[in-house]
């Protein structure tokens, strides 16, 4: 049953025999408005491609669904899908308007699911074990989303959306890069089951204060990048960090780490609250590990063999580096502790070789001399 406006346009579509519908069905058919399949069970590519005033669409007994389903229609508001166990890529993509989605028996989220998706707020999927790149990007004001069965997560996992506030994901144990960047109304995040995680991981999230990740393993760039509001973080189980871990963050206090062996460029880049840090199977570190850290008073790192340029630059108040297995100091200009200005007990390996240990007495000697000079100037300021 069709029926037509005044242009000949189909406005209403409706068909209760078919049961597949082939590539393209309707496609660029600009006026729209209601569609009935009440038997379709399989929908290939395209279905109702570039329908810009699809207002309502009913599919009840719809199980498999291909590419580009009513990519580009800004009027549709709610999806009932309750049989549906197969949707193919940019599902629904640039959807301006729709405001709830039942997916119950959906399995896995495709490339591009829902992205640009600006109305949404809730996402229920109770049975979605896999989520792929770029799903739920952009996606604006979504705030709530329950994804219970959820295994793994592949980049751009709702990257953007900043009014997120609250997410399950009890079962997920990978997650690709960029997953939740920029994700500022985020104030708690508990993942039990993680044990991968990619870059840009919650990287600007600058309202969170507390993230629970006790079976995490590996971790990649830019991890907290500026999530400024973090105090204190513990990681029990994390055996390696890639750059940028927690960079720009001025208030975190205490870190623990007790099984991390392997940390990338600018772990604590400009944190300057931090007092307790440890780190004790710690064996190798990248450019900048604490470059600009003026509270630490203490340094323990017993198992660390391997440093790069700026280790320790400008910690003005580190006290005591004991690090006796260090024999590898990969800065040519010594700068790892360059403006230790109140280092008084440095313990490295016995295994650094002569020329190494030479100008590092050097390096060592010139910061003393330094510091006696400033406080002389200081003393004979002060008597004029």
């Amino acid at each position: 049953k069709i029926t037509l406006n005044y242009r000949n346009k189909i406005i209403k579509y409706e068909n209760k025999e078919i049961k597949t519908i082939t590539d393209d069905f309707l496609k660029y058919n600009d006026r729209l408005e209601e569609i009935i399949l009440p038997n379709v069970i399989n929908i290939d590519n395209s279905f109702l491609l570039n329908n810009t005033y699809l207002k309502s669409i009913k599919l009840p007994n719809v199980e498999k669904i291909g590419d580009n389903f009513l990519l580009v229609n800004n009027d549709i508001d709610e999806i009932d899908f309750p049989n549906i166990k197969d949707i193919g890529e940019f599902f629904l993509k640039t959807n301006s308007s729709l405001k709830k989605i039942n997916i119950p028996n959906l399995k896995i989220l495709k490339f591009g699911f829902l992205k640009f998706n600006h109305e949404l707020i809730e996402l229920d999927a109770p049975n979605v074990e896999k989520i792929e790149s770029a799903v739920l990007a952009n996606n604006i004001y979504l705030k709530r989303l329950y994804l219970p069965k959820v295994e793994f997560i592949d980049d751009y996992f709702l990257q953007d959306n900043e009014k997120v506030e609250e997410i399950n994901l009890d079962s997920v144990r990978y997650i690709g890069s960029k997953v939740l960047e920029n994700s500022v109304n985020l104030t708690n995040i508990s993942l039990p089951n993680v044990i991968e995680i990619g870059k840009s991981f919650l990287a600007n999230a600058t309202n969170l204060v507390s993230i629970d990740l006790p079976k995490v393993q590996t971790i990649q760039n830019c991890f907290l990048k500026n999530a400024t509001k973090i105090k204190s973080i513990s990681l029990p189980n994390v055996t390696k960090i890639g750059d940028d871990f927690i960079s720009n963050n001025e208030i975190i206090t205490d870190i623990h780490l007790p099984k991390v062996n392997s940390i990338g460029k600018c772990f604590l880049f400009s944190n300057n609250q931090l007092k307790t840090l440890e780190l004790p199977n710690l064996e190798m570190v990248l450019t900048s590990f604490l470059h600009n850290n003026n509270t630490l008073k203490k340094l323990d790192v017993p198992n660390l063999k391997e440093v790069e340029y700026d280790f320790l630059c400008e910690n003005n108040s580190l006290l005591k580096l004991n690090a006796p297995q260090l024999a590898y100091i990969y800065d040519e200009n010594y700068g790892f502790l360059c403006s230790n200005t109140c280092l008084k007990k440095v313990i490295l390996s016995n295994n650094l070789n002569k020329t190494t240990l030479e100008k590092l007495s050097e390096h060592i000697k010139k910061l003393i001399e330094k510091k006696e000079n400033n406080y002389e100037k200081s003393k004979s300021n002060k008597s004029r």
